[in-house]
């Protein structure tokens, strides 16, 4: 059950093409990176638009190279193969990555099969670009800003993250100067309130709700239950599917708060403290 906030709810459908709107406009006036391409053939994936999603295959295909994007072979070469009917005269291509793939040492190897399971950590991006969406419109964000914050979330990895990918944690790890006023706006369009879980003792009997690994990567945290409700720290109120999942994994009511990244990542490494002391495994 939820009891969430007042800003718009978007299908998944609809988030998809909002941040499909928002990376295009953005590479509109920037030139592309690997990531970029990788979260629209994502988000083209995710649209069921095979001929949009094997166009970005091909253009995130032309950034390999020996010398760089070495991690992104294996993507690549999939989905080159997957949309080769959508791509007249593709072959060449997929042939001259599939060589470069051969030539991998075991550490690129390994490297780039890792970033193919991106999504584990990259589930919520189409919120969190309807977040930076909404930002931008109501011009909170600095130009700049902007522009470290869009290529910052789609920044990948074949390390696995310790810590949710927000665009919260980007504005305050960053130091950037929208930060603040962002989370105002934020608290105050999402009419949301915005709490301090300093205020509040990690208990066992609440964040144990959700996993740990439900709060390293979709950025929601249970922090107390009062009268058998549960009161949950999030960090993205336009992320209506996340505070469903919540809702369904702890089988009982929400209320959700706003909270500050570096409230949120205080809060888990508490809980991680406790899950260390009695077990010493998480």
């Amino acid at each position: 059950m939820l009891d969430v906030g007042t800003a718009d709810v978007l299908s998944i459908q609809d988030e998809n093409q909002l941040a499909i709107v928002t990376l295009e406009d953005y590479l509109q006036r920037n030139d592309p990176t690997a990531g970029l391409l990788l979260s629209l053939l994502d988000f083209s994936e995710n649209m069921e638009d095979p001929e949009r999603a094997g166009e970005y295959a091909q253009q995130l295909g032309a950034l390999i190279s020996p010398e760089k994007n070495q991690e992104y072979v294996t993507v690549t070469v999939r989905s080159l193969q997957k949309y080769q009917d959508a791509l007249p005269g593709s072959l060449p291509e997929i042939e001259r990555i599939a060589a470069l793939a051969k030539t991998q040492n075991e550490s690129q190897k390994q490297s780039s099969q890792q970033l193919d399971e991106r999504r584990i950590y990259k589930f919520d991006l189409a919120s969190e670009l309807v977040l930076v969406h909404r930002l931008q419109k109501a011009r909170m964000l600095t130009t700049e800003d902007y522009n470290v914050v869009i290529n910052d979330l789609c920044s990948y990895s074949s390390v696995m993250l310790d810590a949710p990918s927000t665009v919260s944690h980007i504005l305050h790890g960053r130091g950037l100067v929208s930060y603040e006023k962002a989370m105002e706006f934020i608290s105050e369009d999402s009419n949301l309130p915005m709490v301090s879980l300093k205020c509040f003792e990690m208990r066992k009997e609440a964040f144990s709700l959700l996993h740990m690994e439900f709060m390293k990567y979709r950025a929601a945290l249970v922090f107390d239950i009062m009268e058998g409700e549960a009161l949950v720290a999030i960090l993205n109120p336009y992320n209506k599917r996340l505070q469903q999942d919540v809702g369904m994994l702890t089988n009982t009511r929400c209320h959700f708060y706003l909270v500050k990244a570096e409230d949120y990542d205080a809060a888990v490494d508490a809980v991680r403290q406790v899950y260390l002391r009695e077990s010493g495994v998480y």
